[in-house]
């Protein structure tokens, strides 16, 4: 389904504009999955099989293993970690990220101040407790992270998670406040981009952000058919630059001559604000 919806092959997106033909930018896709015997490449080259557990709370060990492998065996700028469950609008994010520096870079929906789970009375315990970061950092504080639906990070920042990764005697188990903590001492912009990285809620339906938001990069907690649904409502929307829609475009920098519309995640009569 996520192949379908966003993830094929692309090969290029969106050469900024003026730019010569080859100067677009080359996009990879790599589905990750654990409980490999060994690390190898498989489905025509997007599934990346790594020897290492495949359940929630392996998940630390198997996002710093794709990263380590990444950083090891691909050329890149920038990495993008998203879940199965996320609809990602390509050309958009690499509209974000033009005009961002290219190295020291994390960007997403940021968390700061969360409280690390460590009472067996929480609610959440069972899913989110999380001792290891206590007695690995000695703090009940988190460090501000970007959370995990979908995250940036510059190739250098990568390398140094896993650097960093590496010499702890254990990796704690909530991977996206892990990943911030490993790669505090190395960022130089933190970007937070809430408007364009956004769960999907009751008041802001899948199918309304899709059809009506020219802001988006990425839409979080998806169902199939949402996915699906998301994918087909953004290819309608097409243009001269943007023939397969707004997520696939020949081109970057081009002025908006539409108003933008935001659809508002927050609870209100009105399901979309517009501005110039």
């Amino acid at each position: 389904a996520v192949r379908r919806a966003w993830a094929r092959a692309a090969g290029s997106l969106g050469r900024p504009a003026g730019e010569a033909r080859d100067g677009r930018c080359s996009v990879r896709h790599f589905f990750v999955l654990g409980g490999a015997r060994r690390e190898r490449l498989g489905g025509g080259g997007d599934l990346l099989f790594l020897p290492v557990a495949d359940d929630y709370r392996s998940l630390s060990r198997k996002v710093l293993a794709a990263f380590e492998w990444t950083a090891r065996s691909v050329a890149f700028k920038y990495l993008l970690k998203t879940d199965d469950d996320a609809f990602v609008c390509g050309a958009r994010l690499i509209s974000l990220l033009a005009p961002l520096p290219r190295l020291g870079l994390y960007l997403g929906a940021l968390t700061a101040n969360k409280t690390v789970v460590t009472s067996r009375a929480s609610p959440s315990y069972e899913r989110w407790s999380d001792p290891e970061y206590v007695r690995i950092f000695g703090s009940a504080v988190y460090a501000p992270y970007m959370q995990g639906a979908g995250y940036v990070l510059s190739a250098d920042l990568v390398s140094l998670a896993v650097h960093h990764a590496a010499v702890l005697p254990e990796l704690p188990p909530i991977e996206d406040a892990l990943v911030g903590r490993l790669v505090a001492t190395g960022v130089r912009t933190r970007r937070n981009a809430p408007k364009q990285i956004r769960y999907r809620t009751p008041a802001n339906r899948a199918s309304a952000v899709c059809e009506r938001d020219t802001e988006f990069v990425l839409l979080h907690k998806l169902t199939l058919e949402e996915l699906e649904g998301c994918a087909a409502t953004t290819a309608r929307r097409r243009s001269n630059r943007c023939p397969r829609g707004p997520c696939e475009c020949r081109s970057l920098g081009v002025q908006l001559r539409l108003r933008q519309t935001l659809v508002s995640a927050e609870p209100s009569r009105n399901s979309s604000r517009r501005r110039e």
